[in-house]
Parts: structure tokens; sequence; C-alpha cells
């Protein structure tokens, strides 16, 4: 958590946001997976900084509950909250509220709760309209019985990270798919769409478009069997 809490220092003090860390002790042991608890609580961190005004303050907090042997983490923050007619919705996936962000996409909540059942925890919230919410991650402190034991994980491999310095190897290095199943990626940025090209094309015929007019005109000519569309997109949004 420390180590995620760094990364929002820099925006803390440019917008005067007092930004407080309180463990109810300085180490807490469980079984998780870095890189997924990494995207729940970013998303929760973001989402506070998002809606918090300038000079206000988010508050990280952590504790052991002894009863159901579980680890509480709460992110409080005293923005905007959330309106009630929106709270019993906002787990929805492409859920915006009734005061959609203007980048926001309805998918952070969605895939933050997700993960979080993925580790047999579960996200819940708390929100009052304009004091602001808290949002808590509980997690076993035991390992998770849909965990892979460490000899099965030492033999799976992960697919390279989109973030990698190392260039993305060219489209005509990977092998041809046989296969007439088909998937379509609409995807604006090029990298990005190379990328998945690149991970898709030994198993799929694949098709692209950089907008969504385009993606959407494609889609209903050739009917893919699989799609993957991003959703930001130029003269079509995605939903």
């Amino acid at each position: 958590m420390r180590e995620l809490m760094d990364v929002f220092e820099k925006t803390a003090l440019r917008r005067g946001i007092t930004f407080r860390f309180l463990p109810a002790e300085p180490v807490i042991s469980l079984w998780f997976d870095g890189d997924i608890l990494d995207k729940v609580f970013s998303n929760l961190l973001s989402n506070a900084f998002k809606y918090t005004p300038d000079g206000g303050h988010i508050t990280v907090s952590m504790q052991r509950n002894a009863g159901t042997n579980t680890v509480q983490i709460s992110v409080e923050d005293n923005g905007r909250g959330i309106a009630e007619t929106d709270q019993p919705h906002i787990m929805r996936w492409f859920y915006q509220g009734s005061q959609p962000s203007a980048n926001g996409s309805g998918l952070g909540l969605a895939l933050a709760d997700g993960l979080t059942r993925l580790h047999e925890g579960t996200l819940s919230f708390r929100s009052q309209p304009g004091h602001g919410s808290t949002f808590t991650v509980t997690l076993p402190l035991e390992k998770p019985t849909t965990f892979l034991d460490a000899e099965l994980a030492h033999n799976t491999h992960a697919p390279n990270d989109l973030l990698d310095d190392e260039p993305a190897p060219l489209l005509d290095e990977s092998p041809l798919a046989r296969t007439t199943t088909t998937v379509l990626i609409i995807e604006d940025q090029e990298e990005v769409r190379n990328f998945l090209v690149q991970k898709l094309q030994p198993h799929f015929q694949v098709s692209t478009a950089a907008d969504g007019a385009t993606g959407l005109r494609q889609a209903s000519e050739t009917i893919p069997d699989v799609v993957v569309c991003d959703v930001n997109l130029p003269e079509l949004s995605g939903l």
C-alpha cells in the first residue's frame, strides 16, 4: 500500500490534498497477487483523487479483523460522494451514473470488484452525497482456495507487459492461425492494436479497425466470432 500511495504523492502535494496512511499494524502478511491488487487499489485511489477537491483529504487505513480472519483496507475521501440513486448500480459494468466523468468508462469499479472476488474477498462502500465516500476491500488472511500451488505457478507463462521498454516484435513474426475463427480488434492506438494482433494472430483470423465507426461497419459486414473493442474511440465510442 505504501508503494502504491507513493505514486500519488506528487498529485496530493500539487493539489494541497492531505494524504494519510493509517495502518493498525506496521506489517500484515497475507496471500495475494500483486499485479491484480495493484489494479484494484490504483483504481480506488485514482477515483478518490478524481472526485476530491483541492485542499481535501484522502485517508487509507488498514486493519486486521481477528474474528473473521481477514484484513480490511479502506480508501476514504471527502469528495462529492455518490448520488443515492446511483449507489445500487455503481458496481455494474459500463455504469457511469447521473454525473459521469468526462474520461470515465464505467469499467473501473466493476473491474475492481471482480478482481477482489478472485481473491475470495469483497469490495464494499458507503457514501454520503456532498461529504465523500469510503471504499473498503476485505481480503482473507489465509491462502484463497482458487490460488495455484507454487509448483504449478512456476510452470505458467504470463504475456509480455504492455509497458515493457522492448518494442513488440514485427507482426509478420507471429505464426498465422490455421483456423476459420475470426476476431475483430477495434483500437485507435497503433502500438496497442499491433500488440493485440501479435498475440491473437496465432489463434484467429484477425481484422482491425482504428475508429468506432469503421469498427461497427466491419462488425456488421463480417460478423466476427470475437470483438476486442476499446471504450474511448474516435468517431464513435466503444459503448
